[in-house]
C-alpha cells in the first residue's frame, strides 16, 4: 500500500502554482516527512490540498479560494 501526501507549498502560492505529491512506502516515512515540514513550518508555510491540485489562474476563484484558507491577500 502506497503513503501519500499532496502539499501546496507558500504561504500565497501564485495563480497556476500545482501542488506537490510525495509518496512513501511505508506509514513510518510518510509520518518523519510530515515531522520535517512541520517543524520547517515557520520558515515555509504549506497547507495539504487534493492530489493533482493547482491554485486557481482566475482572478475571481484565486481571491475564493484564499478567503476559504483564511489567508488575506
Amino acid at each position: 500500500m502506497s503513503h501519500k501526501v499532496t502539499i501546496l507549498w507558500g504561504a500565497v502560492p501564485e495563480p497556476g502554482d500545482q501542488a506537490t505529491t510525495y509518496e512513501f512506502a511505508t506509514q513510518a516515512e510518510l509520518d518523519a516527512f510530515l515531522l520535517g515540514v512541520v517543524n520547517a513550518g515557520g520558515y515555509l508555510n504549506y497547507s495539504h490540498e487534493a492530489e493533482g491540485f493547482t491554485v486557481p489562474t482566475e482572478v475571481n476563484a484565486y481571491e475564493a479560494y484564499f478567503e476559504q484558507r483564511g489567508v488575506a491577500l
